[in-house]
């Protein structure tokens, strides 16, 4: 999982509460740091604060989430910024407006990571029982 939040006391709380929950992630506060993380290994779970961000930032941050195809993405920030952000990867009950909810934060993470898991074990069991049939053994 990858956080970013140019605000330190938002990120901070952020990560530290998903920690507390027994949820790893990576927290960066630098826009080209969110970029190398993202191109280094594709997070299950992306968290994008946009409070503090310049509006560069943001138009940068726009084009690298419609790049999270195979990722959850969680906006964070005013509603007329993260409005902003378009595609199929932004699913307006992970669109989150300030004040910032922690606790809110943490669910939307757990039940997108349930939902996920789900969702694999659904497409392996397809592909298994595809596999039987055509090897013609059920």
């Amino acid at each position: 999982m990858v956080i970013f939040s140019a605000d330190k006391l938002r990120g901070g709380i952020i990560k530290d509460i998903l920690q507390r929950h027994g949820i790893k992630a990576l927290w960066v506060t630098i826009i080209l740091d969110i970029q190398n993380a993202i191109s280094a290994h594709t997070p299950i779970v992306a968290i994008v604060d946009t409070k503090d961000s310049l509006v560069d930032e943001i138009d940068f941050l726009k084009n690298l989430c419609s790049s999270l195809q195979d990722s959850i993405l969680i906006l964070l920030g005013t509603p007329a910024v993260i409005g902003t952000f378009r595609g199929p990867m932004v699913h307006e009950d992970l669109c989150l407006a300030d004040p910032i909810d922690p606790e809110l934060i943490v669910s939307k993470v757990k039940e997108s990571l349930l939902a996920k898991i789900k969702d694999k074990k659904t497409k392996k069991g397809d592909l298994e029982r595809s596999l039987k049939q055509f090897l013609k053994l059920e």
